[in-house]
């Protein structure tokens, strides 16, 4: 013979029930934080419960129905929840959830939606959230218009398995799309996930044992990757389709940086590792570079003696456009071009290559400097970096720097600085012209410098305000 269970509650008045928290706060102390921050201060509740059966085969269905809740840390709106469950694994499964206006610390809510139809054996499940939070406004280049708030949609199958007196709560198939709730004209969802799934292990008492996640597909901003269980596996590509981006000083200036092209590349497949850049822009020059790390197939992440190949580019054919970058005042003319090479293994990288540069300058007409007719050579060498020319002119003289430096574990430096009746200053109210040598020696504890200097010319008209 069956039992049959039925209640009913109602509860108008959830601030009522505040001496219940207290009084549950002193019967289990280490709850007290927890029973103070949720234990409702507002609100209406009611609900409904019918059993029927003995245990373990039951069968239920209820409702719970709440208004207006609030507590110290949270708040819910308003909520409908009702279910019906079988007294066995394949009879039919029913859950409805419906929930507006939840608030928990800093996540809202705006609605949340649940369902669970079939039978607790074989189950289809959907969540849907959706939430006044939005990606930043730098994404809508990207995703297109954000709408008026971001909704998550989960998708799917699970099944309820009962083997060797344990339990089993398996979900396979499991899909996650994230995306503007209510975006116009073409938002493209910024999260995607396929393929998920986890497995839940319980013993005979419902006590958790074990769990497991299925790794699967996910996609976010367009870029994709992929994982199996014990390697890595991803192909991911960021790239501009439209728009610029903007860099907003301390004193609100606006620099645009005119991007025409931008994409960064990552591709891990087999202990392969390929990195590629490629940047182009009005007010930066033009850069790309490509690198690949080899590892063994059955390591997840590149350790520091996987192999390092590559080659790194960059060209700006007028360094006046770098002009934003540089203080009031300061004009920057000429061409700098860099390409080399990378060697080595992770752990101890080569760099071989050179950067050259042609017709530079530096110019401030205010302080009556003025570099002109620049040329540089800078040798790169693995572990090692010469200046083999570096040479300016200042009126009717030059300036010229020779050296090189050691990156390596100990790393040091070692300039020469030449003048040869080099026009260090050019204002009307002040000039200086000057000849001499200066060394300089660094070292990791170790600063060494020397040198000796003359004054050819100099005219400093101490009448001006300026004067030094």
């Amino acid at each position: 013979r069956d039992d049959r269970w039925q209640r009913g509650r109602q509860a108008p008045a959830l601030a009522s029930l505040a001496p219940l928290g207290k009084l549950a706060a002193e019967l289990v102390p280490d709850l007290a934080d927890e029973l103070a921050a949720w234990w409702p201060s507002a609100g209406a509740l009611d609900g409904s419960l019918q059993v029927q059966g003995r245990w373990p085969s039951m069968r239920s269905q209820g409702t719970l129905n709440s208004a207006g809740v609030r507590a110290p840390a949270g708040a819910l709106k308003q909520l409908r929840a009702s279910w019906r469950t079988g007294d066995d694994a394949d009879a039919p499964l029913s859950l409805q959830l419906d929930a507006q206006g939840v608030q928990a610390g800093t996540l809202v809510l705006d609605q949340l939606q649940a369902q669970a139809s079939g039978s607790l054996k074989q189950h289809q499940l959907r969540l849907q959230a959706d939430s006044p939070l939005k990606p930043p406004a730098w994404a809508d280049q990207l995703l297109g218009p954000a709408g008026s708030g971001t909704r998550l949609v989960l998708n799917g199958r699970g099944s309820w398995l009962v083997q060797d007196g344990g339990r089993r709560w398996q979900v396979q198939a499991l899909n996650l799309q994230g995306g503007a709730r209510d975006g116009i004209g073409g938002t493209r969802p910024w999260l995607q996930a396929t393929g998920l799934g986890g497995e839940l292990r319980l013993d005979a008492d419902g006590a958790p044992q074990a769990l497991q996640l299925n790794p699967g597909r996910l996609q976010l901003l367009s870029t994709g990757l992929a994982w199996p269980a014990e390697k890595g596996d991803a192909d991911i590509v960021l790239e501009r389709g439209s728009g610029d981006l903007t860099l907003t000083d301390d004193l609100g200036a606006v620099t645009t940086l005119g991007i025409s092209d931008l994409r960064l590349a990552l591709s891990a497949h087999d202990g392969l590792w390929q990195f590629a850049q490629g940047l182009a822009g009005r007010s930066i020059g033009q850069m790309a570079g490509a690198q690949v790390l080899r590892t063994s197939a059955d390591k997840r992440w590149p350790g520091p003696d996987a192999t390092l190949q590559g080659v790194i580019e960059s060209r700006v054919s007028n360094l006046g456009v770098w002009g934003a970058w540089v203080p009031p005042g300061w004009r920057l003319t000429g061409a700098l071009h860099t390409t080399a090479s990378v060697g080595g293994r992770l752990g101890a990288p080569e760099l071989r290559g050179e950067m050259t540069g042609s017709a530079l300058g530096v110019r401030n007409v205010l302080q009556g400097v003025a570099l002109s007719d620049g040329e540089l050579a800078i040798t790169l060498g693995g572990d090692k970096a010469r200046i083999e020319r570096f040479q300016f002119k200042g009126g009717d003289g030059t300036l010229t720097l020779a050296g090189d430096a050691m990156l390596g574990a100990t790393p040091a430096l070692q300039l020469a600085l030449t003048a040869e009746r080099f026009r260090l200053l050019g204002r009307i109210d002040r000039r200086i012209v000057t000849s001499g040598q200066a060394r300089l020696q660094l070292q990791a504890a170790q600063l060494k410098l020397d040198g000796r200097f003359q004054v050819d010319e100099g005219l400093i008209d101490i009448s001006q305000g300026g004067a030094p």
